[in-house]
C-alpha cells in the first residue's frame, strides 16, 4: 500500500510539473497602435462656460482647451503546443465628435488683440493634445501582453488582463500629455500679457 501511494504521488508530481511547463510560454505579440488626430472647434462663450470647462482653484481662466481622447482595441489569441496567449493586438486612439474644443470668453471679439492672444496660447495646448506617443504606447503594451502570455490565461480572465494592459498604456500617454499641459501653464514666457500687448488686463489662461 505504501509503495502504491508513493507511485501515485510521484505520478501526480510529474503531471503537475508537465502541466506547469505548458502553462508558461513566451509568445511575443504583434502590436500596432494608431492615432487619428482631429482639429478642435473654437467657441466664444460666456465667462461662466469657460470656468465650467476648465475648473481651476488658483485662477479664473478666460480661455480653455478641452480634450478627451478615446480608444478601442482588438486582439487575437493562439494556442500552440499548450501555449495559450495573445499573438496580435491593435489599439486605436481617436477623438469622438464634440470631445475637442476651445472656449474663449465672449467679451473678447473675434479678431481683437485679446482674442488672438488667448487663442495663440490655447493653440499651444491644442498642439500638445494632438500628439500621441505611439511608439511608447506600443512598447508598454507589448511588454504587458508578454507578461500575461506567460500565465496561460483564457476566457474572461484573459480578456480582463488585456483590458488592463490597454488601459495602462493609454494612462501612460495621457499622463505625459497632462504634464506637458501643466508645464506650459507654468511657463511664464508663454503666457500672453494682455496688459502689455493689448493695453488691457493681464489674465491667466488654460
Amino acid at each position: 500500500m505504501k509503495i502504491l501511494l508513493s507511485k501515485i504521488s510521484i505520478f501526480s508530481l510529474m503531471f503537475f510539473y508537465s502541466f506547469g511547463a505548458q502553462a508558461s510560454c513566451s509568445m511575443v505579440p504583434v502590436v500596432q497602435v494608431s492615432f487619428k488626430s482631429s482639429s478642435p472647434k473654437y467657441y466664444s462663450v460666456p465667462a461662466q462656460s469657460v470656468r465650467d470647462a476648465c475648473i481651476k482653484s488658483d485662477y479664473v481662466p478666460v480661455g480653455c482647451t478641452h480634450y478627451k481622447i478615446s480608444y478601442h482595441y482588438n486582439y487575437k489569441t493562439s494556442n500552440s503546443k499548450g501555449c495559450l496567449g495573445v499573438n496580435k493586438i491593435d489599439m486605436n486612439l481617436y477623438y469622438k465628435e464634440g470631445d475637442f474644443y476651445v472656449y474663449i470668453e465672449d467679451k473678447y471679439p473675434k479678431g481683437s488683440c485679446e482674442y488672438n492672444a488667448i487663442k495663440k496660447h490655447e493653440d499651444l495646448h491644442v498642439k500638445i493634445d494632438q500628439t500621441v506617443d505611439v511608439k511608447k504606447i506600443e512598447a508598454l503594451l507589448k511588454k504587458c501582453i508578454i507578461e500575461i502570455n506567460g500565465r496561460n490565461m483564457s476566457g474572461s480572465v484573459l480578456g480582463d488582463a488585456v483590458k488592463n494592459c490597454a488601459q495602462q498604456a493609454f494612462d501612460l500617454d495621457e499622463g505625459i500629455r497632462k504634464e506637458n499641459n501643466r508645464e506650459l501653464d507654468l511657463d511664464q514666457t508663454k503666457q500672453p500679457n494682455l496688459k502689455q500687448n493689448c493695453q488691457g488686463n493681464n489674465y491667466q489662461f488654460r
